[in-house]
C-alpha cells in the first residue's frame, strides 16, 4: 500500500510542476508582446509627432505664393576667361496666352504626357506618387525599373518656380512635400484647372530663347499656338521635360523620338486614334520647322555660349535662363574671333553656301575648351553646333585612337615595328584597299600611320585585343559603335542604356573591325580635340569643359565645374603617336605644309559618299562627304570637320578638298599659336631610340653586315625593344676541301658543300612570317629569294704576281671549271647568297702554278638571277640574261649569245627579252654562246603556275629592282 500511495503522489507533483512551467511561459510571452506593443505605440507616437513637426516645418518654410512671381526670372551672367562679361541669359522673350487660346490638341498632349489624371486630382495624385516611389525603391535594389515621375502638373508649376530642383537626400524629401503642400493649399485651392494650365504653358523655358508655348511656336513654326496641328502640338508637349535635349533644331532625331512618345501616350489615353498617331508620325520634325528664327538674337560668341548653356544644365541640373548664376568660362575671345572670322568668310573664301565646318580648340594641359567654330550661316542661339552636336564618321583620324595607340600601349609595339602592306581584308573575308589602290610592301608602323595606309591599320587593329582597344578609346571620351537597337552608349557609365529607360542597361558589344578605319557612328570636333590632347600632354585625358565655376546669385553658393585629368595611357605611347604624327606633317606632308615656329602633329581623315548617294546624285567615284584634320601643338589641340551634312546633287568635296582642309587647319594653327619656336613636345624618359633591321619578324637588331638601307632607327618603350640579332645578313660558313685538278688547258675546282643555315630554308621563312605576311606569304617568299639570290659559291682567282683578284662566276654546285692561267694563281671559293655580297664567307683557297703559254681559252658563264625561276600564267616575264667570261675576263659584250625556247617554239632571240606564258608548265631558256672560236651552252628553267595559286614568280625586272634597292 505504501508503494502505491507514493506512486500517486509522485504523479501529482509532476503534473503540478508542468502546469507551473506553462504558466511561466505564458507570462513571459505576454510580457514580450506587451513590450513590443509599447514599442510600436511609442514609435507610432514618435512618427506621429515627427510627421506633425515635419508638416509644420513644411508649412512654415514654404515660400509665399504669388502668381506674379511665376513670371519673373533673374538674369545669368556669362564671363570670359579674364572675367569680362560677354552676355546675359534669361532676358525674357515671352508672350502669355489664355486658356481659351490654347488648341485642345495641345492641352490633350500635355495632359497625356505629363499628368493623365490632372482633371481628377486635387494637386496631389497619391496612386501615382506611391507607384513612382515603389519604382524608385525597386530601382535602388535591382538597378532596373522605371515607374515614371510622381509629380503632378500642378506640382511641376511649384517645383519649376518656387522650390529647388534637389531630388535626393533630406533636401529632396523636403522639396517634394513642399511641392505637395503648395499644390494642394496654394494652387488648387485658389485657382481653377484652366488657370493652372495657363501657368504651366506660359512659364517655362522651351528652348531657342523662348518662354511659354506662344513664343516657342513662333520660334519653331512661325505661327501662333492657336494654329498648330497634332504633330506640332506633340512636339511642343515633348519639350517640357528637357528643352535642350529635345531642341528640334539641334537634335532633330531625339526631338522626333520624343514627339512620337507623346503621340503614343495620347493614343493610349484615348485622345487620338492609332491612325491619327501614325499619320502625325509620318511628318518629319525638320519639315515642321521654319528655316531660321529672326526673333532669336545672336551674340558674337554665340557658338561658345550655346556649349556653356548645355554644360550648365548637364552638370548642375539648373537652367541658366531661369536660375540666376554667374558663369565663369574658359572662353578665349581672341581665339574665338579667329574662328568667327573664318566661319563668316572674313579670312576664308568658302566653296559655296552649303558647305559646312566645325572647329574646336582645347587646352591640352587642362582640357579647357577655349573656342569653338559652331558652323557657317548661323542665325540665332541654340542652333545645331557643328563643333559639339554632330556625329560624323572620322575616317583615318581613327587610326591613332583605334589602331596604333592601343598597339603601343598593350602589344609592346614600337614605331619601328613592321607591318606588311599587301592583299588583306576583314575577318569576314571582305577585302579592303588603300586609297591609291596600291600595296606598299613592308613598312614601319610610323610610316604606315603617317602615310595613312588602310591595310596596315586594319592589321594592327586585328593584332590587338578587342577589349583593350575599346578601353583605350572610351577612356579618351570617344563613343564607339557598341550598342544597338533602342540602346545608346553612356560615356560615364560605359554601358549601353535604353533610350526610353535610363535604368535599363546592358553590356557593350565588341568593336566591329570597321572602327579601324573610322567607319562607325562617328564623333565631333570637341571630342576629337580632347582625345588627341592626351597625346600632346603625355597621356592624360580631361573631359573638355567650358566652365570653371558657377556662383548662384540668390545664395552665393559656388560650384567648381573644372574637369579632372586622368592618366589613360603611358607617356611612351603618347610620345610615339606624337613622333609619328609630327613626321606625318613635316616628313610626309599630310596637311600640305607646316607652320613656321610651331611644332605640330596632325592626322587627316576622309569619308566618301556611299554607292547609293553617288548614283542618285551623279557624283564621281572620288566624291567626298566628310574631311577632317585633327592635330595638336604643345599648347592646343584643334579638330576641324569640313563637309556637307547630306547628299545633294552638285554638292560634294572633290580632290581639291584635300588641300583646302590643310590650308584651313594651318591658318587656324598659325593664328592661335606661339610661333617663337620655344614650345616643344617633351621626350619622356620611358622611351629609347633603337636601330633595328627591316623585314624581320619578330623585330631584330641588325648584324654587323646589315646594309644601311635595311636599318631604321625609331623609338620604343623601354623594355620592349628587341635584343636578338638578325641572322639574315650574317657571314656564312666556308665550304671545305677545295682542290684544283688540271687537265690540259682546264682547271676543275671541287669542294665539299658548306652547311646551309636553317634561316635560309623556305620552311623557316614560312613558320616565322606566316602571321606577318598572311595570304601574301608565298609571294613574299619569292620576292625575298629573288632579292637575296640563291645560296651558292662565288669563285675568284688571284694573280699572285700582280695581286689582282677577279671573279670567275657564281655557282650553286660544288665544282667549277675554268681555263688554266699561265701564271702563279690562287683560286678562292666563298660561300654567299648570289645577290648579297655582305654574306660572303672569308673563303677557302688553293694555289695552281701556271705554264709558259696557253694554246686556247675556255669560256665560262654566270646565269644572272635564279637559274631556276618561277612565273605565273598571263604575266610578263623578262629574261635576266647571262654573263660570259673568257679566262675569267668578262667578255659578255663581245660574245655572240642567242636564246631559244623549245616549249614556246622560239629561237634566235636576244637575251633579256620579255615573254608571256599562256599555260602552266616548265620552260627552258637555252643560251648558245660563241666567242673567239669557242662555244658553250647555258640554261635557265622557269616553272609557270596559274595566277590563282598565289605562288606567282618574279621576273627579271623584279630581281633587278630588288637588287638595286639592296
Amino acid at each position: 500500500m505504501m508503494k502505491k500511495t507514493n506512486k500517486k503522489t509522485s504523479t501529482k507533483k509532476t503534473k503540478s510542476n508542468d502546469t507551473v512551467v506553462k504558466q511561466k511561459k505564458k507570462k513571459k510571452v505576454k510580457k514580450i508582446l506587451k513590450l513590443l506593443l509599447n514599442i510600436f505605440l511609442l514609435l507610432l507616437l514618435i512618427g506621429l509627432i515627427g510627421g506633425i513637426v515635419f508638416a509644420v516645418y513644411i508649412v512654415v518654410k514654404a515660400p509665399n505664393f504669388d502668381s506674379k512671381n511665376l513670371y519673373s526670372t533673374e538674369s545669368s551672367i556669362v564671363y570670359d576667361k579674364n572675367g569680362k562679361q560677354i552676355t546675359k541669359l534669361g532676358v525674357e522673350k515671352r508672350k502669355n496666352v489664355n486658356y481659351d487660346d490654347l488648341p485642345q490638341v495641345l492641352v490633350d498632349a500635355i495632359i497625356a504626357t505629363e499628368d493623365s489624371r490632372f482633371m481628377q486630382h486635387n494637386g496631389f495624385d497619391l496612386p501615382r506618387f506611391l507607384k513612382a516611389s515603389a519604382g524608385q525603391v525597386v530601382n535602388k535594389i535591382t538597378g532596373h525599373g522605371n515607374a515614371g515621375g510622381g509629380s503632378t502638373l500642378t506640382m511641376q508649376v511649384s517645383k519649376n518656380n518656387y522650390t529647388s530642383v534637389e531630388s535626393s537626400g533630406f533636401e529632396g524629401i523636403v522639396r517634394k512635400f513642399t511641392d505637395i503642400y503648395i499644390s494642394i493649399f496654394k494652387l488648387e485651392k485658389n485657382y481653377s484647372k484652366e488657370e493652372i494650365m495657363e501657368f504651366y504653358v506660359n512659364i517655362p523655358f522651351l528652348g531657342n530663347n523662348s518662354y511659354g508655348v506662344e513664343q516657342a511656336c513662333q520660334s519653331y513654326f512661325g505661327k501662333s499656338v492657336s494654329d498648330i496641328n497634332l504633330s506640332e502640338a506633340s512636339l511642343i508637349a515633348g519639350l517640357f521635360q528637357a528643352p535642350a535635349s529635345y531642341d528640334p533644331y539641334r537634335h532633330p532625331d531625339y526631338a522626333e523620338e520624343r514627339r512620337n512618345t507623346v503621340l503614343y501616350l495620347m493614343q493610349r489615353h484615348g485622345y487620338i486614334t492609332k491612325e491619327e498617331a501614325e499619320d502625325a508620325k509620318k511628318i518629319s520634325v525638320t519639315s515642321l520647322l521654319r528655316s531660321s528664327n529672326p526673333e532669336s538674337e545672336s551674340n558674337e560668341y554665340q557658338s561658345y555660349i550655346d556649349v556653356v548653356i548645355d554644360e550648365v544644365e548637364e552638370k548642375t541640373g539648373n537652367n541658366p535662363y531661369t536660375t540666376g548664376m554667374k558663369i565663369y568660362t574658359n572662353l578665349d575671345t581672341d581665339k574665338q574671333t579667329v574662328l568667327n572670322d573664318l566661319m563668316n568668310g572674313k579670312t576664308w573664301t568658302w566653296k559655296d553656301d552649303k558647305v559646312q565646318a566645325g572647329v574646336a580648340i582645347v587646352d591640352v594641359n587642362t582640357g579647357a575648351l577655349v573656342a569653338v567654330g559652331g558652323g557657317r550661316n548661323r542665325t540665332g542661339a541654340r542652333q545645331l553646333n557643328y563643333a559639339t552636336d554632330i556625329t560624323r564618321q572620322i575616317g583615318s583620324c581613327a587610326k591613332p585612337l583605334f589602331d596604333y595607340g592601343p598597339a603601343f600601349e598593350y602589344s609592346g609595339a614600337g614605331l619601328a615595328s613592321q607591318v606588311y602592306d599587301g592583299p588583306h581584308g576583314y575577318s569576314s573575308g571582305i577585302s579592303i584597299r588603300n586609297v591609291d589602290g596600291s600595296y606598299g610592301g613592308t613598312m614601319t608602323y610610323k610610316y604606315a600611320l603617317a602615310a595613312s595606309r588602310n591595310i596596315p591599320a586594319l592589321k594592327v587593329f586585328q593584332s590587338t585585343e578587342n577589349a583593350k582597344i575599346k578601353e583605350f578609346v572610351t577612356n579618351l571620351g570617344i563613343t564607339p559603335e557598341v550598342c544597338s537597337g533602342d540602346y545608346k552608349y553612356d560615356k560615364k557609365r560605359k554601358v549601353c542604356v535604353n533610350k526610353k529607360d535610363k535604368n535599363d542597361t546592358k553590356a557593350t558589344s565588341d568593336l566591329h573591325e570597321a572602327h579601324a578605319l573610322g567607319a562607325f557612328s562617328g564623333s565631333n570636333p570637341r571630342d576629337m580635340a580632347a582625345a588627341y590632347a592626351a597625346f600632346s600632354n603625355g597621356g592624360y585625358y580631361a573631359e573638355p569643359y567650358t566652365i570653371n565655376k558657377v556662383e548662384y546669385i540668390d545664395s552665393d553658393k559656388t560650384v567648381s565645374l573644372k574637369s579632372k585629368r586622368t592618366r589613360v595611357m603611358s607617356d611612351s605611347t603618347a610620345y610615339m603617336i606624337t613622333d609619328a604624327l609630327t613626321y606625318a606633317v613635316s616628313g610626309y606632308g599630310n596637311i600640305g605644309g607646316s607652320v613656321s615656329g610651331v611644332q605640330l602633329a596632325a592626322k587627316t581623315g576622309t569619308t566618301m559618299f556611299d554607292e547609293a548617294a553617288r548614283k542618285i546624285n551623279g557624283y564621281p567615284s572620288s566624291a567626298n562627304m566628310d574631311m577632317w584634320v585633327t592635330g595638336y601643338t604643345p599648347e592646343y589641340a584643334v579638330s576641324l570637320w569640313y563637309g556637307y551634312t547630306e547628299a545633294e546633287k552638285g554638292y560634294y568635296l572633290g580632290s581639291e578638298g584635300y588641300s583646302v582642309r590643310g590650308k584651313i587647319f594651318r591658318q587656324i594653327i598659325s593664328n592661335i599659336s606661339d610661333r617663337s619656336g620655344s614650345k616643344k613636345f617633351t621626350v619622356p624618359n620611358s622611351v629609347v631610340k633603337v636601330t633595328v633591321e627591316k623585314e624581320t619578324s619578330p623585330l631584330m637588331l641588325p648584324s654587323a653586315n646589315t646594309p644601311d638601307n635595311m636599318k631604321v632607327t625609331e623609338y620604343f618603350k623601354k623594355g620592349t625593344q628587341p635584343t636578338e640579332v638578325s641572322p639574315r645578313y650574317s657571314t656564312l660558313s666556308n665550304a671545305s676541301g677545295l682542290t684544283a685538278k688540271t687537265n690540259g688547258n682546264q682547271v676543275e675546282l671541287t669542294w665539299a658543300a658548306a652547311t646551309k643555315p636553317e634561316y635560309l630554308n623556305d620552311d623557316y621563312f614560312r613558320k616565322n612570317y606566316k602571321n606577318y605576311f598572311g595570304s601574301s606569304l608565298e609571294s613574299a617568299l619569292s620576292v625575298r629569294k629573288a632579292s637575296d639570290g640563291e645560296f651558292g659559291y662565288e669563285v675568284l682567282v688571284k694573280d699572285n704576281n700582280t695581286g689582282t683578284t677577279n671573279s670567275l662566276g657564281f655557282t650553286t654546285e660544288t665544282s667549277f671549271k675554268t681555263t688554266k692561267i699561265n701564271s702563279n694563281v690562287t683560286y678562292i671559293v666563298k660561300t654567299k647568297l648570289a645577290n648579297l655580297g655582305c654574306t660572303a664567307s672569308s673563303g677557302i683557297t688553293t694555289t695552281v702554278k701556271g705554264e709558259p703559254e696557253k694554246t686556247s681559252s675556255l669560256l665560262t658563264y654566270e646565269v644572272i638571277g635564279n637559274s631556276k625561276d618561277t612565273a605565273t600564267v598571263g604575266s610578263s616575264y623578262t629574261d635576266s640574261g647571262i654573263k660570259v667570261f673568257s679566262d675569267g675576263i668578262d667578255v659578255t659584250s663581245k660574245a655572240k649569245i642567242t636564246v631559244s625556247c623549245a616549249e614556246l617554239g622560239t629561237s634566235g632571240k636576244s637575251q633579256k627579252e620579255t615573254y608571256t606564258f599562256t599555260k602552266a608548265g616548265t620552260y627552258t631558256l637555252k643560251y648558245s654562246i660563241s666567242y673567239n672560236g669557242s662555244t658553250e651552252t647555258a640554261t635557265r628553267t622557269i616553272t609557270v603556275s596559274d595566277s590563282s595559286s598565289g605562288t606567282g614568280g618574279n621576273s627579271g625586272n623584279d630581281t633587278n629592282q630588288t637588287t638595286k634597292t639592296n
